[in-house]
């Protein structure tokens, strides 16, 4: 059985680590695009934890040896090698606009939270004042969200003072100094930022 980690653009060479519980990772190389898995005798039964933990650090490792990196939900396995060409070829156009959507990118993520010490804005005295509250967040989240979106190439709707920006890696610094600048500006919240990640929240369609 292969377990399936990510799909890659013109990957130089796998990662020197190991893949899920331990075994090595192998190479699929399918038309113009490489898939990076792993060979097992049977079902994965491990700690999934362990296991999705170990699948991320593979998705991360390759964003530095491949031109683009669309990682793979956790637990997608395939019987054969036969079996993993047969289902790329009947979604080979989708997989290559997806990767072509990520190349030379990387994901961040920001979130808005209603204080500057990171908690929620959940210590209002009635609903309306909460209400009030939560939409001072929104409202917040929505102007970072526009000055963001000409840093990035894609980006997700704010939602709950969170969203996520797929960002071509010579603009991340662009775009963190964007962060800084506007948590300077809004001392009253807490504004945090994490990554750059691999392009997660930006292959669905594949």
């Amino acid at each position: 059985m292969i377990a399936l980690y990510a799909f890659t653009l013109e990957l130089a060479q796998l990662p020197k680590i190991e893949g899920i519980d331990g075994a090595p990772l192998m190479r699929f190389d399918l038309d113009s695009l490489t898939a990076v898995g792993s060979r097992h005798d049977g079902p994965l039964d491990g700690e999934p934890r362990t296991q999705a933990l170990a699948q991320g650090l593979v998705v991360e490792a390759l964003t530095a040896l491949a031109a683009a990196v669309l990682p793979v939900r956790f637990g997608e396995t395939f019987a054969d090698a036969r079996a993993l060409a047969a289902a790329v070829r009947e979604r080979r156009g989708e997989l290559g606009r997806a990767l072509e959507r990520v190349r030379g990118c990387a994901e961040i993520g920001v979130r808005i939270t209603g204080n500057p010490d990171g908690a929620p804005a959940s210590d209002a005295t009635s609903g309306t004042a909460y209400m009030r509250a939560r939409l001072a967040d929104e409202t917040r989240a929505g102007a970072l969200h526009e000055q963001l979106t000409p840093v990035a190439r894609a980006a997700t709707v704010p939602r709950s003072g969170e969203a996520t920006y797929l960002v071509e890696r010579a603009r991340i610094a662009d775009a963190l100094r964007t962060v800084e600048r506007f948590a300077g500006l809004h001392p009253e919240v807490s504004v945090s930022c994490s990554g750059p990640w691999a392009p997660y929240s930006f292959g669905s369609e594949a």
